[in-house]
Order: structure tokens, then C-alpha cells, then sequence
């Protein structure tokens, strides 16, 4: 099944007509709404994390470069984005993390990693 179809198949208020969660394990009607993180901060912790993966100075150069476009350009425009669809609903990040994280497809994380069929250590 596709996320498409999946999107398709369940009711849009499909939370509102699920089973309460069990006692003492979720308070979704008490917690405050996440907010949306200040597209600044986002970006000085993305340039950081960065610098330590960069295979050269040349490379993380490069890379300010497009994310000072960005900050610039397109991401002014998709932060408001995503601060005017947080003010229209009650969680901004909900329907993405339902339909992606947990619906999406994902592949196993075995076959992902390459590493472990030529490491030296054989498991038996």
C-alpha cells in the first residue's frame, strides 16, 4: 500500500473516532502545542552540525553558501508556510509525522547498511 492510498483509506478525523489511549501513558489534551522552531536557530544548528562532516573547507564553503540562499531566498517563504499552518491547526507536524514516520514506507534497516556484509566479523 502506497502512502497515497493510505492517505485515500482512513477517515481525515480518524484520531477523534480511535480508542482513548491507556491511562497514564499519553495526555495528548494536556500537553502544549509544539512549536514551530525559529528558522534562524534552525539553520545555525544545521551550519554546525555540518562543519564536523565536511570532507574539506572547500566543501563546508560551499554549503554556507546555499544555505545563506536559502535563508535568503525560499526559507522566509516556507517558514511562514509553516507558521501559518500551525496557527490553523492543532499540531503542525501530526499529519506528517503519522503519514510519514509511521504509515510511510521504509525499508529495512539491514539492507541499508552495507558495512555490516563486508565487515571482517562474521556473526554465527
Amino acid at each position: 500500500m502506497s502512502f497515497t492510498q493510505i492517505r485515500r483509506s482512513r477517515p481525515a478525523d480518524w484520531k477523534a473516532v480511535a480508542p482513548e489511549p491507556i491511562s497514564g501513558f499519553a495526555a495528548p489534551g494536556k500537553l502544549p502545542k509544539l512549536p514551530v522552531p525559529v528558522l534562524q536557530d534552525t539553520l545555525v544548528r544545521l551550519k554546525e552540525s555540518l562543519k564536523s562532516i565536511a570532507w574539506s573547507e572547500a566543501e563546508y564553503a560551499t554549503v554556507l553558501k546555499k544555505i545563506t540562499n536559502f535563508a535568503e531566498n525560499q526559507g522566509p517563504v516556507l517558514q511562514n508556510r509553516l507558521l501559518e499552518r500551525a496557527s490553523q491547526s492543532s499540531h503542525w507536524l501530526e499529519e506528517w509525522w503519522d503519514d510519514t514516520g509511521y504509515l510511510g514506507y521504509r525499508d529495512s534497516v539491514c539492507v541499508l547498511r552495507p558495512f555490516l556484509f563486508g565487515s571482517p566479523m562474521i556473526l554465527t
